[in-house]
Protein backbone atom coordinates (compact mmCIF):
# COMPACT_ATOMS: atom_id res chain seq x y z
CA UNK A 1 0.00 0.00 0.00
CA UNK A 2 1.47 3.35 -0.95
CA UNK A 3 0.96 6.10 1.53
CA UNK A 4 1.96 9.12 -1.21
CA UNK A 5 0.62 12.54 -0.02
CA UNK A 6 0.72 15.75 -1.98
CA UNK A 7 0.87 18.87 -0.31
CA UNK A 8 1.97 22.25 -1.23
CA UNK A 9 5.64 22.15 -1.99
CA UNK A 10 6.23 18.39 -0.95
CA UNK A 11 4.52 15.33 -0.69
CA UNK A 12 5.27 12.40 1.80
CA UNK A 13 5.32 8.59 1.49
CA UNK A 14 4.20 7.31 4.93
CA UNK A 15 6.35 8.86 7.39
CA UNK A 16 9.03 10.45 5.39
CA UNK A 17 9.09 14.22 3.85
CA UNK A 18 10.13 14.74 0.16
CA UNK A 19 10.30 18.69 -0.90
CA UNK A 20 9.96 19.54 -4.58
CA UNK A 21 12.79 20.12 -6.96
CA UNK A 22 10.67 23.99 -7.04
CA UNK A 23 9.91 24.49 -3.80
CA UNK A 24 11.91 27.60 -3.34
CA UNK A 25 10.01 29.29 -5.98
CA UNK A 26 6.67 29.00 -4.17
CA UNK A 27 5.28 32.18 -2.46
CA UNK A 28 5.37 30.20 0.75
CA UNK A 29 7.09 27.14 2.65
CA UNK A 30 4.82 24.67 4.42
CA UNK A 31 6.95 23.05 6.68
CA UNK A 32 3.98 21.03 8.50
CA UNK A 33 0.61 20.76 8.50
CA UNK A 34 0.09 23.86 10.69
CA UNK A 35 3.24 25.87 9.43
CA UNK A 36 3.70 28.06 6.27
CA UNK A 37 6.49 30.59 5.89
CA UNK A 38 6.23 33.94 3.58
CA UNK A 39 9.63 32.90 1.54
CA UNK A 40 10.63 36.47 1.16
CA UNK A 41 10.79 36.83 4.92
CA UNK A 42 12.72 33.60 4.71
CA UNK A 43 15.53 34.81 2.09
CA UNK A 44 15.62 38.36 4.69
CA UNK A 45 16.02 36.25 7.72
CA UNK A 46 18.69 34.17 5.87
CA UNK A 47 20.78 36.91 5.30
CA UNK A 48 19.87 38.59 9.05
CA UNK A 49 20.53 35.08 10.50
CA UNK A 50 24.05 34.23 8.65
CA UNK A 51 25.32 37.59 9.32
CA UNK A 52 24.13 38.21 13.00
CA UNK A 53 25.35 34.89 14.01
CA UNK A 54 21.29 34.44 15.53
CA UNK A 55 19.14 31.43 15.89
CA UNK A 56 16.11 31.57 13.86
CA UNK A 57 14.00 31.85 17.21
CA UNK A 58 16.06 34.82 18.35
CA UNK A 59 15.51 36.82 14.57
CA UNK A 60 11.82 35.74 14.86
CA UNK A 61 11.56 36.96 18.58
CA UNK A 62 13.19 40.46 16.89
CA UNK A 63 10.88 40.43 14.45
CA UNK A 64 7.74 40.35 16.39
CA UNK A 65 9.22 43.19 18.97
CA UNK A 66 9.51 45.39 16.36
CA UNK A 67 6.61 45.33 14.09
CA UNK A 68 4.49 44.65 17.14
CA UNK A 69 3.04 40.93 16.64
CA UNK A 70 1.92 38.95 19.36
CA UNK A 71 0.67 35.57 18.51
CA UNK A 72 -1.70 35.34 21.56
CA UNK A 73 -3.58 38.67 19.82
CA UNK A 74 -3.95 37.50 16.33
CA UNK A 75 -4.84 33.66 17.40
CA UNK A 76 -7.49 35.30 18.43
CA UNK A 77 -8.29 37.59 15.33
CA UNK A 78 -8.52 40.59 16.97
CA UNK A 79 -5.34 42.82 15.09
CA UNK A 80 -4.91 40.13 11.98
CA UNK A 81 -5.99 43.20 9.18
CA UNK A 82 -4.05 45.29 11.09
CA UNK A 83 -0.85 43.07 11.34
CA UNK A 84 -1.17 42.44 7.37
CA UNK A 85 -1.61 46.16 6.83
CA UNK A 86 2.49 46.39 8.58
CA UNK A 87 3.54 43.41 7.09
CA UNK A 88 2.62 44.44 3.62
CA UNK A 89 4.38 47.89 4.43
CA UNK A 90 7.72 46.18 4.62
CA UNK A 91 7.37 44.37 2.10
CA UNK A 92 6.22 41.15 2.87
CA UNK A 93 2.89 39.57 2.24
Amino acid sequence: MCNLIEHYGYYTIGENKFYDEDWQENDDLLSSGKTAFDMKLLRKFEVEIVLGKLSFKEKADIYNEVYGYDALITKGNKNVEEDCKKEKQHGFR
